[in-house]
């Protein structure tokens, strides 16, 4: 193994060494150079002449493990997740609005539901944590949007946020819901601090306790939770905005209300 030779998939000359003595790893995309050393108990190697084909090592076909000689990806491997895993929400998370708690937290994310992603599209399974952890922080973003703002497939996307979602026991928050509290806000004014605070309580409820009028539930929620602030507006300004009837939102209120006190909500 030459150390000084470059990337053959980005092109980087820099390197580290990975847990395994025989590993070392591109600091750009975590591309794997190893020898090729037989207590490697699941990965893939780098070998020039099986053509990408693979092959198996074991006995029978239960203990046959497959090794795929071109890919770089180590699914067992803390150096990959933190270089190439790392570098991917580096890249989507600067397409998009992003601090550096957006990336932590993402990558923390990432750990928790790695066995869900089995080496293929990495960056649709990047991209469906970075979305999820908009959503924990009330960022107004939806799957149409965050997906043409990476480029990656929505479904792609779509099913690694299914599964994620269903793993990690999350309740998937319907689009609808998102843009209808950001258009309300945007009309009558509210901060986006307000919309962020609605986004996160709303994630907590399930679709079914929100009734029929996802419209009505969105203004009642930004009723709630702008009432006692330096930024409250009236029912009838936010009934305008979303062209119904104030006593509309009334009633989605006393629903809300409801489903704060059974699910165990808290305003603050």
């Amino acid at each position: 193994m030459d150390s000084n030779s470059k990337c053959p998939n980005c092109g980087n000359s820099k390197r580290v060494s990975g847990e395994n003595a025989a590993e070392e790893y591109c600091t750009k995309c975590g591309y794997c150079f190893t020898k090729l050393a037989d207590d490697i108990p699941f990965g893939f190697r780098p070998e020039k002449d099986d053509y990408g084909l693979g092959s198996k090592i074991g006995k029978g076909k239960k203990d046959a493990k497959k090794i795929a000689p071109h890919s770089k990806f180590l699914p067992d491997s803390n150096t990959y997740t933190h270089l190439k895993i790392k570098n991917l929400v580096e890249k989507y998370a600067a397409k998009i609005k992003h601090n550096k708690t957006i990336e932590n937290e993402t990558l923390e994310l990432i750990n928790k539901t790695r066995k869900i992603h089995k080496g293929k599209n990495a960056d649709a399974f990047v991209v469906a944590c970075l979305y999820i952890v908009y959503r924990r922080q009330g960022i107004p973003s939806t799957p149409a949007s965050i997906t043409a703002k990476t480029n990656i497939k929505i479904k792609k996307f779509a099913d690694y946020y299914k599964k994620i979602c269903y793993l990690l026991e999350i309740n998937p928050i319907p689009d609808k819901a998102v843009k209808n509290i950001a258009q309300i806000a945007s009309k009558v004014g509210l901060p986006e601090i307000i919309v962020q605070k609605a986004i996160r309580i709303i994630s907590k409820i399930p679709d079914s306790e929100t009734g029929s009028s996802p419209m009505g539930i969105a203004a009642a929620l930004l009723s709630l939770v702008s009432n006692g602030t330096k930024y409250s507006v009236t029912r009838r300004q936010l009934a305008e905005a979303a062209g119904m009837n104030p006593q509309t939102i009334g009633n989605s209120e006393k629903r809300l209300k409801d489903a704060f006190k059974k699910y165990k909500i808290k305003m603050k």
